[in-house]
């Protein structure tokens, strides 16, 4: 069951509210709480200057807070549709945050988000039809680091390293990409290669080519129960099994892990969720339009 909260007050308190949805989202740019909507019947008559524009907006299900941020929209007519953008999307990123991933969570608190270790959940993609496709295919990144920092004025000392992926380049042959670690300031060789190596570890995921809706007789916990779906959120890790031979990585794994790059649950439909991953291969507008959203943020 999922409760709406406005400035403190619960939604339904007021008038009956429906279909609630929200999202996660994980990666470059803004993550945390992404973007929630709900419906609300109220008589236009009536004043319903509680649902103003810039009010705090929270999604609670079973006593925990899933979605925080303000409302942005609502339309005409009875029900409303009231939509709200989480605090990553309406807060001023400013000066608090260095890199290109960056994030607040459900209750406003900036942090700086980091790929998991270990799955959170385990997924049978036996019969997963999602399609895949090769953009962002690498098999070598050499990363650029400044290893030191001498002289008066200062002047920056840069070397590369350089990773490989052997059996993806008996495949597919040496595809490089050139990763960009000077913002980073003096780091380590040892430091650069861990940051190269995490790189190529995601470009021998295939990305997908469209979201898929599971349920919770195919999304499982460790030790094989259902999971709860609206605890899954983008950032966390799904570790793939039984997976189907165009879905494999460079080695065709029976086991792979992604990370979920985004992640929307819906009410009228409790059964089931959307994910998809960090890598997931644009191929239509509003993809486009979402990820040249995030490159200007």
């Amino acid at each position: 069951m999922a409760d709406v909260m406005v400035d403190g007050l619960w939604v339904a308190s007021r008038a009956y509210c429906s279909d609630v949805k929200w999202s996660t989202h994980y990666g470059d740019g803004p993550c945390g709480p992404y973007e929630a909507s709900f419906a609300v019947d109220i008589d236009p008559r009536n004043d319903s200057s509680w649902l103003r524009l810039g009010r705090v907006c929270e999604v609670w299900e079973n006593g925990k807070k899933r979605f925080g941020g303000v409302i942005s929209e609502m339309s005409r007519g009875v029900p409303r549709e009231v939509y709200a953008k989480g605090w990553p999307r309406s807060n001023d990123r400013s000066s608090t945050f260095d890199g290109d991933r960056w994030g607040y969570d459900v209750n406003n608190v900036a942090y700086t988000p980091a790929d998991p270790t270990k799955p959170s959940w385990w997924l049978n993609a036996e019969d997963l039809d999602i399609g895949v496709a090769d953009d962002g295919l690498y098999t070598r990144v050499v990363s650029t680091y400044v290893s030191a920092v001498s002289g008066s004025p200062p002047q920056n000392t840069y070397s590369t390293v350089t990773v490989n992926d052997a059996a993806g380049q008996a495949l597919y042959g040496v595809i490089t990409y050139q990763q960009d670690l000077t913002q980073a300031g003096v780091i380590s060789s040892s430091a650069a290669t861990n940051y190269a190596q995490q790189q190529l570890n995601q470009f021998t995921v295939p990305q997908w080519l469209s979201r898929v809706a599971v349920d919770s007789t195919r999304l499982l916990t460790e030790g094989g129960l259902p999971a709860h779906l609206p605890s899954v959120q983008a950032g966390q890790m799904v570790r793939l099994f039984n997976v189907p031979n165009n879905l494999g990585g460079l080695r065709t794994e029976l086991a792979m892990d992604v990370i979920l790059g985004e992640v929307e649950y819906d009410t009228t439909d409790p059964s089931q969720v959307s994910l998809a991953p960090v890598q997931l291969a644009v191929r239509n507008i509003a993809d486009l339009a979402a990820q040249s959203a995030q490159a200007a943020a």
